[in-house]
């Protein structure tokens, strides 16, 4: 099933000739009946401005798209008309609840938080968490091969996540996976005690080559030490390409902009 969605944007005269013009920005909403996470889920496309159905383009993946798929399409439209990036699809992935994201983003129950105090027992449950293989099984199977099969990509994939997504990404670091790029931002390296590394150091054995952009706030000094540990598992393996920065100014929501600005650099 096809819908259309079109974001309505007032933008400064880098996109257009004149000093302040209204631009729409065009993407399509589509559903896909899952057998991994056993639900229709519904996944938005945003086709690069002057779209070539006869030229290959790669494609991003963007985690949170409820929230987060805007402001990606919006920045890589605009490096694009300045010349700055080349054109991508972009696919946005929007959760179906907020109890869903939860389960589609972890492998288990935390039973700390962010700070390093304990989780409230209505968020350490198993009904609303360990989901992630099923979510994987689905953007690896499902997904990626629907997106492959409606439009012309090139073959070179990248996904985006923050928080709780970053931490699914950084998952995903560990299976057979069809991506090439990973733009982790802020992810929740706390959760389970920092489980994830342990997870890399005992169980990482791809052996393609791939890129990881990895950035993170530094307000809460719990979490920021499990995203550098995390930083330091990631450097040791030789297929990773790892790039770091910190946010000392932002907050865990804040710190979203700047890092994606900055990774979007990396993109190739």
């Amino acid at each position: 099933m096809k819908k259309f969605g079109f974001i309505f944007l007032v933008v400064i005269s880098q996109l257009v000739s004149a000093q302040t013009d209204s631009c729409t920005l065009y993407f399509e909403k589509w559903a896909l009946e899952s057998e991994h996470v056993q639900a229709k889920r519904e996944y938005w496309v945003a086709l690069p401005p002057k779209f070539d159905p006869k030229k290959q383009y790669p494609v991003l993946y963007v985690l949170d798209a409820e929230t987060r798929f805007s402001t990606v399409q919006l920045l890589m439209v605009d490096r694009f008309l300045t010349k700055k990036g080349k054109p991508h699809i972009v696919v946005g992935i929007p959760n179906a609840s907020w109890v869903q994201r939860s389960i589609d983003f972890t492998y288990g129950t935390s039973t700390v938080r962010p700070d390093g105090g304990k989780m409230p027992k209505n968020r350490n449950n198993k009904t609303i968490t360990g989901g992630a293989d099923a979510f994987f099984q689905f953007i690896n199977t499902e997904l990626m091969p629907t997106i492959d099969r409606k439009y012309s990509t090139s073959g070179h994939n990248t996904l985006i996540g923050h928080s709780y997504g970053g931490l699914f990404a950084t998952y995903v670091l560990l299976k057979a996976h069809r991506f090439q790029q990973f733009i982790i931002l802020d992810p929740s390296a706390w959760y389970n005690q920092g489980e994830i590394c342990a997870k890399l150091k005992n169980d990482f054995t791809v052996a393609k080559a791939f890129d990881v952009f990895v950035a993170y706030h530094t307000d809460t000094k719990y979490h920021c030490g499990k995203v550098e540990d995390l930083v330091s598992v990631l450097r040791k393996f030789s297929t990773v390409t790892l790039s770091v920065k910190s946010y000392p100014k932002e907050n865990h929501s804040s710190m979203y902009l700047p890092a994606l600005l900055d990774a979007i650099s990396h993109l190739r």
